[in-house]
């Protein structure tokens, strides 16, 4: 007897639904699409134990009769395509038909729905319990549909474990739903949670103060007044919305929606990072909601089950001109061609890396006299090999060993691995060392952030911090590790928040509290385009060999050496 064969129905709704479902929020985020796909001017989603235990999503949409409601459960059941060429011309938010099917195949599921005309007077009902279906039943709602799921994974076990506390999936749900309010501004949406702050937004026209007003009171307060009106048209492309400057670290507050769907798309992303600059300065990204408008033949959205991702039939030419166009607003004109220096707002961001080198040693490059201090100023049980030179562009650190070997030392690099060690040291004697805070410092979250936070209060109090709720999505900083003494404490919390989720279901106190201070060691150390004093430059290079740094705890590394030899290849010296 052969060992392949074919499973069964249950197992095969199962994994569909894991590869659509991940969690309640991928739940909200299908039937809010399909609501929109209805016509739905109001959604109101309500929430019970952020989502596990019951959400409902109800909608003034177009509804539908009892054939349709009685289809729309079976998998690959659709309205929105008819047949293969119509992949290629996706207009709809969902178009797969696996979303009803797969979430009741893994919770207790009804519908009601009842078509919004004026002579119909009766709805319909479906109850699905793991996959199985009942109905359609008559029903005495009003028009439009309403969704209710229960018991989310009750007989999936193993993905619950997969699942955070409430606070950090309710912060999930937020996400969601903001992200599709924010992309459909011509819809009211209500969110609420048991004892969870929620989000309510009324429905604006096409009027720009409007829609800026609308965005200010999803994004927050902080950009009233910042954001600058962005609309450009490419012929085959166009790309609307607004924008402002500066944005949370890792892009917390860019919104990109392609054909009004939400994206994520790295190309996109560093599109918008190099248009303030050229890119390289660590997390910098504008806060930004755009529409970028493509012919959806030129877009395959058909690549990934839950449309998270896209590929364009030509990305490189999307990656240009939303550079150009975000470029051209920031600049009042775009950056010049033929090296002609740049003018504008961010003048210094793209003339900064104009050449590709700055002078190697300039006037505070070390004579043999200030080595031989240095020499001195060491324990003469440590062997000290490096002399330092001086800087490269206020980023690299370089040295001449004593066999005439050229040393490049990363100064953020080798000081971070420097305080990320020292942080470790004091942690293993109990004694990270805190400074308290004169003003307490005020830091609002979005709701997914202040999640991680909460979940991870004491991992933190251990690495030096001293928080407290203040009310809302806002903590109160008042204490941090000395080492972040004067370091802006936003910036930090939203990085700290994303290295805890990234760490997602480990249980491991000593990774969490690794991650928490590489954070740390990463903000509260030297920076790229730090000037470094002599005295700086030799107490750097005295601590890198003292403790043989070699690498940053992100594991890059902090040095690079160049034998005598390959230099003297480079002046044709030697073959």
């Amino acid at each position: 007897m052969g060992i392949i064969r074919k499973l069964s129905k249950q197992v095969i709704e199962k994994i569909a639904a894991g590869e659509v479902i991940e969690r309640p929020a991928s739940v909200v985020k299908e039937l809010i699409e399909n609501s929109i796909d209805a016509g739905a001017k109001s959604i109101r989603i309500d929430v019970t134990e952020a989502g596990k235990k019951h959400l409902s999503v109800i909608d003034d949409g177009v509804g539908m009769g009892a054939e349709d409601l009685a289809n729309c459960v079976q998998r690959h059941a659709t309205s929105k395509i008819l047949g293969e060429n119509d992949l290629w011309n996706i207009v709809t938010m969902g178009f797969r038909g696996e979303a009803l099917a797969a979430i009741g195949a893994v919770s207790n599921m009804s519908i009601e729905s009842k078509p919004n005309l004026d002579d119909i007077i009766e709805g319909a009902r479906m109850e699905i319990s793991g996959g199985t279906a009942e109905g359609p039943f008559p029903s005495g709602c009003v028009g439009g549909t309403q969704v209710v799921v229960s018991d989310l994974f009750f007989n999936v076990p193993a993905r619950m474990k997969f699942l955070k506390s409430e606070s950090v999936e309710y912060g999930h749900i937020v996400e969601v739903v903001t992200s599709l309010a924010l992309a459909n501004p011509s819809i009211r949406f209500e969110l609420s949670g048991e004892n969870k702050r929620g989000l309510k937004v009324q429905a604006v026209g096409d009027d720009h103060r409007s829609n800026e007003e609308r965005i200010v009171s999803i994004l927050g307060e902080r950009y009233r007044g910042k954001l600058t009106r962005l609309d450009e048209d490419g012929g085959s492309i166009s790309i609307r919305g607004w924008i402002a400057e500066e944005g949370r670290a890792a892009g917390k507050d860019v919104h990109v929606f392609l054909n009004s769907r939400a994206i994520r798309d790295r190309m996109i992303m560093h599109a918008l990072a190099t248009s303030l600059g050229d890119g390289t300065e660590r997390n910098r990204y504008p806060a930004a909601v755009l529409w970028i408008d493509v012919d959806p033949g030129e877009i395959d959205v058909n690549v990934h089950p839950s449309k998270r991702e896209v590929r364009f039939s030509n990305s490189s030419a999307v990656h240009e001109f939303v550079k150009a166009a975000v470029r051209k607003m920031f600049t009042g004109g775009g950056r010049p061609v033929c090296g002609e220096p740049c003018t504008g707002k961010f003048a210094n961001d793209f003339n900064r890396n104009e050449y590709a080198l700055r002078n190697v040693i300039d006037d505070s490059a070390f004579t043999n006299r200030d080595f031989q201090e240095f020499q001195h100023s060491i324990p003469s049980s440590h062997d000290v090999k490096l002399r330092p030179l001086g800087q490269l562009g206020f980023t690299y650190v370089l040295c001449e060993d004593e066999d005439g070997t050229l040393v490049l030392i990363d100064q953020h690099a080798a000081h971070e691995r420097l305080g990320f060690d020292t942080l470790k040291k004091q942690y293993a004697s109990s004694q990270v060392i805190g400074q308290r805070l004169l003003i307490p410092e005020n830091i609002e979250l979005g709701a997914k952030e202040l999640g991680y936070i909460n979940d991870s209060l004491d991992a933190l109090a251990e690495a030096g911090f001293e928080i407290e709720p203040f009310g809302g999505n806002t903590i109160v900083v008042k204490t941090v590790p000395e080492m972040l003494s004067g370091v802006s404490m936003e910036k930090i919390f939203l990085e700290l928040a994303r290295e805890l989720e990234e760490i997602g279901t480990s249980n491991s106190v000593d990774e969490t509290i690794d991650r928490i201070f590489a954070v740390i060691a990463c903000h509260g150390q030297v920076r790229r385009g730090d000037k470094l004093s002599h005295a700086e430059l030799i107490n750097l290079v005295r601590d890198i060999e003292k403790e043989n740094v070699t690498h940053c705890p992100h594991g890059r590394p902090a040095m690079v050496r160049v034998d005598q030899d390959e230099i003297e290849k480079w002046f044709k010296r030697k073959t």
